[in-house]
């Protein structure tokens, strides 16, 4: 079937206890080794409208990665400034695209470190953090929360070396765990989940 792919052949061939049978029908000028060629070869996995779209005329789509150090000190100087002109009363947070624009490009950044936070699990994480909850909301906090510190040491540890400013540094950090916490806390305590960060 033209629509059998490398999964419909791979499961049913590795569940036999004794042994594995493949029986093949072929059409025309197929023979059977190009009927299972075309399904070993054939993959159905789902992927974005876009990136198939960009694989049939023959671009190379890269993955999302991580932001350099100057992207992100640029990005967070632009955050502050942006959210400065909307404390100010010189900007509408809701109509401010530029401020919506930086924001989603952290947050991307950001969930892509925490996933991989969240696997690789870092001692330096763990001894700030403490070690990753075992429930879903606490293990997504704890991710994103590192990825925040992990963001914000990628973005200033050559600035820190250069001048020395370790505890500049710390204070930026301490201050963004002081304003997610209670945001955490209140979102794991309406799930019903105690956490404790």
């Amino acid at each position: 079937d033209s629509s059998t792919d490398v999964r419909n052949i791979y499961v049913p061939m590795t569940r036999g206890r004794d042994q594995n049978m493949a029986f093949v029908a072929t059409t025309g000028e197929d023979t059977a080794t190009d009927v299972l060629t075309r399904c070993l070869t054939t993959d159905w996995i789902d992927q974005p409208a876009h990136t198939r779209q960009a694989e049939l005329g023959g671009k190379v789509i890269e993955p999302p990665s991580l932001l350099t150090g100057q992207q992100l000190r640029d990005l967070f100087a632009d955050d502050y400034e942006l959210n400065q002109l909307v404390n100010d009363g010189h900007a509408n947070q809701g109509d401010n695209a530029d401020l919506d624009r930086v924001e989603q490009t952290i947050w991307n950044d950001i969930h892509i470190r925490a996933h991989s936070l969240r696997l690789e699990q870092p001692d330096w994480a763990i001894d700030e953090l403490g070690p990753i909850p075992d429930h879903a909301n606490g293990r997504r906090v704890w991710g994103i929360f590192a990825a925040r510190l992990e963001q914000h040491h990628h973005a200033y540890n050559e600035v820190i070396d250069h001048q020395g400013a370790y505890e500049a540094h710390r204070e930026v950090i301490e201050s963004i765990l002081d304003q997610m916490r209670p945001i955490a806390v209140e979102a794991s305590r309406s799930r019903g989940i105690e956490i404790d960060i």
